[in-house]
């Protein structure tokens, strides 16, 4: 064994590696009492009150009504002896044309419910139906006029809507879908509903889609729930197993195109994406399964294979997620903002990407994947993160699309495009990352200036710990890197640190130790195996003689750094005095 201490050095300036947070409005989400996402969330993200407000008479789970008009479903044609809504002469189609409450039961094959209303409000109450539309329609179509259109699942019944797996019609530019809405469309109630889209999508509206309460199970040739403009979902229970996305919100227009799920739970298989939105996402709650494209295991395509995916903007402030996808698991072009929730993740590329990243809190557990963080920028300040990747832990680099991709009779006339500098700060939390490549890769600056961080690199060859192009400055925390035995001391920085080659591999989960004559400075469990290691920490002091331990037990739900703890049953390897500068 050799041990080395190394010196201090000057601190480089970090003001220019902090993330700008962009300031938002604070999101509500009314049902009875409001509901608001942690206050961490509300600056994280661009959604308004105006954007996310849920009015609870919009999604409230009874209804009573002295006029509420009776449809029987009667096999092969609708009953309807009221005022309100027409029969075609065949009693197949029924068309509402006045605003109220319309309460269906019984059973049906090849009919559909028109809802064309200039203006109002219409409930239509699911009180234990089913209904099979004919071969080439929707089993719900509404037309545009009413205010609002309100399905309501009944308590302790099940309903089943499905479509014709033709249409008239093979515009694929047109919405197709088994629930069909040009208004808002509003699915609540405590009971529980199945739809089957046979043609293409389960429900589409133009507008938006709003889930709360109900039991809602889903199947879909292509996308499952598509809300065009907005989807928002609050305690909603949802099973969707879709041929491309399962939950997706696309339009384009300036603040349209977003998604907004409170809490609820959600298991989501899709061909494609689990969630997607045109604009931005913002989750503050629920329970989530997400298999995409086949799992982390699954074929690459041309085709986005990603568990939750946003254009501008994803903020997560809780919630427990169990992603595994084919492509990125959680991705977006813009930021991508962590501010609680509990995370495990598998994806066949990176586990999380985006423009800006941030961790602020959460528990996130990266089980496999190619890159772990990948972002231009990227910081983490709080939670817990753990990575195994395939090729590098924390990836920060600068994405520069070439302007001329094409073939060139005169390729050294072209200009290559020079990527700037890429940005890494850790400022606080604990972050662990294991990697076959490197496990802290930056092509620009990074910084340490608090938390903890364990950044494993191959024992052999292969990568390093460390691997930064730019300036790298270390001035808080407790920082440790393990690889193989030539990688360097990667930093310059003020802190204590000792560097430790072994003369022979050491293997994983074995106790390594720090102790001052009078303390236990901390006690780490390396999770991967090792040929050096390089310990920096801030809670080392100048003049203070130091013995390094290794072995050992500590109590089963020990962290991976227990701080001022001391293994029981460990032998002194080494020691050494710490001292200012070499």
């Amino acid at each position: 064994m050799k041990n080395k201490w190394i010196g201090t050095a000057a601190v480089a300036c970090l003001a220019a590696l902090a993330l700008v947070l962009v300031p938002g409005g604070v999101a509500h989400l009314f049902a009875g009492a409001t509901t608001e996402p942690s206050p961490s969330a509300a600056g994280e993200s661009s959604l308004t009150l105006a954007d996310t407000a849920i009015p609870a008479r919009d999604v409230r789970a009874t209804w009573s009504h002295p006029k509420a008009r009776y449809v029987t479903l009667a096999g092969d044609h609708f009953e309807f002896p009221h005022p309100g809504a027409k029969l075609s002469e065949d009693r197949r189609t029924l068309t509402i044309t006045d605003k109220g409450t319309y309460v269906f039961r019984g059973d049906m094959t090849g009919g559909q419910i028109v809802v064309d209303v200039p203006d109002g409000r219409v409930h239509l109450v699911l009180a234990g139906m089913s209904l099979t539309a004919g071969e080439d329609a929707a089993a719900i179509t509404v037309r545009p006029g009413a205010s609002i259109v309100r399905l309501i699942a009944e308590a302790g019944t099940q309903n089943t809507l499905s479509d014709g797996a033709t249409r008239p019609s093979a515009d694929i530019t047109e919405p197709a879908a088994a629930i069909c809405s040009e208004e808002d469309l509003v699915f609540c109630g405590t009971g529980e509903l199945t739809v089957h889209g046979n043609y293409r999508d389960g429900i589409y509206s133009r507008d938006r889609v709003i889930l709360s309460d109900l039991s809602l199970s889903l199947f879909s040739q292509e996308d499952g729930i598509v809300g065009h403009d907005a989807l928002l979902a609050q305690n909603a229970v949802v099973r969707a197993v879709c041929g491309r996305d399962a939950l997706k919100s696309n339009s384009l227009r300036e603040g349209r195109g977003y998604v907004y799920l409170a809490s609820g739970s959600y298991y989501l298989q899709s061909g494609t994406d689990g969630i997607s939105a045109a604009w931005c996402a913002l989750l503050t709650g629920g329970d989530y399964t997400i298999r995409c494209g086949g799992g982390s295991s699954g074929e690459r395509g041309y085709e986005s294979r990603k568990g939750i995916k946003a254009r501008a903007e994803l903020v997560i402030s809780g919630g427990a997620y169990d992603v595994d996808a084919a492509d990125d698991a959680l991705h977006s072009d813009g930021k991508l903002a962590l501010t609680g929730g509990s995370f495990t993740l598998r994806s066949g590329e990176e586990a999380m990407q985006a423009k800006d990243l941030s961790v602020a809190e959460g528990d996130v557990s990266i089980l496999t994947c190619q890159n772990g963080l990948a972002a231009e920028s990227l910081t983490v300040s709080g939670g817990t993160t753990r990575i195994t990747a395939k090729k590098n832990g924390i990836r920060a680099r600068v994405r520069v699309e070439s302007t001329d991709p094409g073939f060139s009779l005169y390729p050294e006339e072209k200009e290559t495009p020079v990527a700037p500098p890429a940005k890494f700060l850790l400022s606080g939390g604990t972050l662990i990352a294991n990697a076959a490549g490197d496990a802290l890769r930056v092509d620009g600056d990074a910084a340490i200036m608090g938390g903890v961080a364990f950044f494993a690199g191959p024992e052999i060859s292969g990568g390093d710990p460390s691997k930064v192009t730019g300036a790298f400055a270390v001035s808080g925390g407790t920082v440790i890197f393990s690889g193989r035995s030539s990688f360097s001391f990667p930093c310059t920085g003020n802190l204590p640190a000792v560097e430790i080659t072994f003369g022979q591999r050491r293997e994983a989960d074995a106790l390594i130790g720090l102790r001052s004559a009078k303390d236990a400075v901390f006690t780490m469990q390396p999770p991967y195996a090792y040929r050096k290691l390089i310990l920096c920490s801030d809670r080392m002091q100048a003049g203070t003689t130091y013995s390094l331990l290794f072995g050992g037990t500590l109590a089963e739900d020990a962290p991976v750094f227990s701080f001022g703890v001391a293994a029981r049953g460990a032998a002194c390897i080494g020691s050494f005095s710490a001292g200012q500068g070499c």
